[in-house]
């Protein structure tokens, strides 16, 4: 985390559309539960608190539903998220997923200088075949207001390089906002050694990772 762009004294709150899904969720929880292991002061909020992920968060980890036991609507997330900022008044806000990016920067206008978080937005997906693509039809209508909205955060991450460079150039992220993580939001020592020990494979061996899920590009 970057201290400069922190303005408040509170927790950092990692938003989560729901905690079910696949990887951009996880990973989310993951971020959640390095930096709350790191020594920061870290709470999870999510639209819908239903799903399987919740027992993947640390303990002591708080997390907030904003549904308060039903899963609340895209639509209706804005007085939500509102609220918890003017309460809590968070250090800084990080969202996932386009649908949750677009939401807080959205809400985030709502607010003066001296309630405003800092923000940051985490692109987990090539943005532009990610709108026609993306299996969950709130992150496929996100990305229409995104060029309006992304630019209106502190820092907007992303994954790789390729991807940071499709924000500046198509999403309208200033250069200096956008930063490439290189890698997934937490790894391990345990995990870096893992991923540097040599791989036994056969020469004509290939793999392709990817998550099974139904392809929907109709609009909603």
């Amino acid at each position: 985390m970057a201290t400069g762009i922190v303005r408040n004294i509170g927790p950092i709150i990692v938003l989560i559309r729901a905690l079910s899904g696949g990887g951009a969720q996880s990973d989310a929880v993951e971020l959640a539960n390095g930096l709350s292991a790191a020594g920061w002061l870290i709470l999870i909020a999510t639209l819908d608190s239903s799903g399987p992920l919740a027992q993947r968060i640390t303990p002591g980890v708080p997390l907030l539903d904003l549904g308060q036991g039903r899963k609340l609507r895209m639509a209706r997330a804005v007085p939500a998220l509102l609220a918890m900022m003017r309460t809590l008044r968070p250090a800084a806000v990080i969202a996932s997923e386009a649908a949750g990016n677009c939401l807080l920067a959205f809400a985030a206008t709502r607010l003066d200088k001296t309630t405003r978080p800092s923000i940051v937005l985490r692109e987990v997906a090539a943005p532009r075949a990610a709108r026609r693509a993306d299996p969950y039809w709130q992150n496929r209508l996100a990305y229409r207001p995104a060029p309006r909205l992304y630019p209106l955060a502190d820092r907007v991450v992303s994954p790789t390089i390729a991807v940071r460079d499709e924000l500046i150039a198509h999403f309208g992220v200033a250069a200096d906002r956008a930063v490439s993580l290189g890698t997934n939001a937490v790894l391990s020592a345990a995990r870096l050694a893992e991923l540097a020990a040599p791989v036994l494979r056969a020469n004509d061996l290939i793999v392709a990772v990817g998550r099974l899920s139904p392809k929907r590009i109709s609009p909603p």
